[in-house]
């Protein structure tokens, strides 16, 4: 919950910061609507549904770790915050994204960095995935 907070306070504050220094603010389109999106990292950084896609592909990583607690590095990281170059989440509707960072309990009672893919599908509003090792 902290979390999801600290998130939306970050976005709001870059988006006040960015009007303050007088840079172009995101497409109001984009912003609405995944569709209208440049490419991945306009809908990655822009899309309001994106928070709701990287609290999905979190909730979904800390259900399936058989282990313990995920360690997601404190209150200000960002999950998730790895994607692919292109425009291929705008063209297919599918996103893929990636967190490098995270420690993911292992069995031996120790903590391992581990690569999480998060596969998310925009056109049905739905998690298909999220991979990793433990």
């Amino acid at each position: 919950m902290f979390k999801l907070v600290g998130v939306l306070f970050c976005i709001l504050a870059t988006q006040a910061f960015a009007e303050s220094e007088g840079l172009p603010a995101a497409d109001d389109g984009c912003r609405a609507d995944w569709k209208a999106c440049a490419d991945n990292e306009d809908l990655y950084h822009n899309n309001g549904h994106m928070i709701n896609v990287m609290t999905a592909c979190q909730v979904a990583a800390n259900s399936r770790s058989r282990h313990g607690k995920i360690d997601w590095g404190g209150f200000f990281s960002l999950p998730f915050d790895a994607l692919l170059p292109g425009r291929d989440y705008v063209d297919t509707g599918i996103v893929k994204i990636a967190e490098k960072d995270a420690l993911v309990p292992n069995k031996y009672g120790g903590q391992t960095k581990s690569l999480m893919i998060c596969v998310y599908d925009l056109n049905a509003d739905e998690l298909v995935g999220v991979m990793f090792d433990e």
